[in-house]
């Protein structure tokens, strides 16, 4: 007798329908898993975007109201989320964090603000007590502002000076330099506060932006190749009055440098015979500057003297651009001869001059409201 087959074809398929269905959850699962896992993507970045949109917001909400930072950092908060403005003034430019937050995602941008110089980079000439000129058939022409504390004459034959806007009387606040209490003994602008300032400044170039040089005898420096990208020369002797420098050029004064020699004593420049383009000489003495020049001659640059400033030219037309200051008297010898001077502003391309970065800053009067350099961190 044969055992008969039984067929339960409901079974199977229940068993087929409940495989299938589990699959079908799973791939819903799984569809809806990555659906929200891009969902979620795009939410990160779209908050993203709006955190880079609140910081470049807060840039222009800054730039509008600069005196915010004043006391502290700010927190400006918006309807999608809120940006967190700070700054960092240490470098002598104002450095402006902006971190805009949207639901935790957070984008920051930082921008460079450059310092208004203090009032006395605003003059073409400033004394802090007189402005001689002493001459034979010569002329001194002075483009820009001049402010003297003390009072300009002039002396000789067939001499003349002429000043496009002469004030004399000036308070010394705004005809004078001052060095900060570097050395941090609570009396500034002292002979060693100048040695520290300029040794602490040495030490934030590169090793190939410097020459520091320690000699209290006399330094030649011929502005030759070897000095190419060079910022800072600092000669400085062991005493006040020691450590003095002579430039003398040769022929091969390059293009585009900016370089800035610094005493503790003298400083005596030979105007170059030769044009360069776009370089600058700026000079900064603990005591006297002296300026000689013969035919047509040039210089450009800062020019800084903590007791007096002098100009002597025979038989040439002589030019120097930029800024001179004195703490104590500009005096010009000039025979044969017509020396002008002309103003430039000596942040107007964004970059403090080398040397000067702690002067131009340490009693500006605040920074300007266009960023010199912005960018996403």
């Amino acid at each position: 007798m044969k055992t008969p087959i039984l067929h339960n074809s409901k079974g199977i398929t229940f068993v087929t329908s409940l495989m299938v269905v589990t699959v079908l959850i799973l791939l819903s699962a799984g569809y809806m898993i990555s659906l929200m896992t891009e969902f979620s993507t795009a939410k990160r970045y779209q908050d993203s975007t709006k955190a880079l949109w609140l910081s470049e917001a807060g840039l222009a909400y800054y730039m509008k109201n600069p005196t915010m930072l004043d006391s502290a950092p700010q927190t400006q908060t918006f309807s999608s989320g809120s940006v967190y403005i700070s700054k960092d003034d240490s470098s002598g430019s104002r450095e402006v964090t902006f971190l805009g937050t949207v639901n935790g995602s957070t984008r920051s941008i930082k921008a460079t603000f450059q310092p208004f110089p203090p009032d006395v980079f605003n003059n073409t000439m400033a004394s802090g007590h007189n402005i001689v000129l002493s001459g034979l058939l010569a002329t001194m022409k002075v483009y820009g502002t001049t402010k003297i504390s003390g009072a300009y004459s002039q002396s000789g034959f067939l001499a003349s000076g002429w000043f496009e806007s002469k004030t004399e009387g000036v308070a010394s606040a705004q005809t004078t330099l001052k060095f900060p209490d570097s050395n941090v003994n609570g009396t500034p602008d002292e002979f060693n506060d100048f040695k520290a300032f300029y040794q602490n400044l040495a030490s934030t170039y590169a090793p190939s932006e410097v020459a520091y040089i320690q000699s209290s005898g006399t330094v030649n420096i011929v502005p030759n190749s070897y000095l190419a990208g060079k910022k800072l020369i600092y000669v400085e002797g062991a005493t006040a009055g020691s450590g003095d420098v002579n430039i003398l050029f040769d022929a091969s004064w390059q293009d585009n440098e900016n370089v800035t020699v610094v005493s503790t004593g003298d400083i005596t420049y030979l105007q170059p015979l030769q044009d360069t383009a776009n370089s600058k000489m700026n000079m900064v003495a603990w005591e006297d500057y002296n300026e000689a020049s013969i035919l047509s001659s040039t210089h450009a640059g800062v020019t800084y003297a903590h007791d007096d400033a002098n100009y002597f030219s025979i038989f040439s037309l002589s030019t120097t651009t930029g800024n001179v200051i004195a703490n104590d008297n500009i005096a010009a010898l000039e025979v044969l001869s017509d020396k002008r001077f002309y103003y430039n502003n000596p942040v107007s391309d964004s970059q403090v001059p080398p040397g000067f970065e702690g002067l131009i800053s340490q009693s500006a009067s605040g920074f300007q409201t266009e960023p010199s350099l912005w960018q996403e961190i």
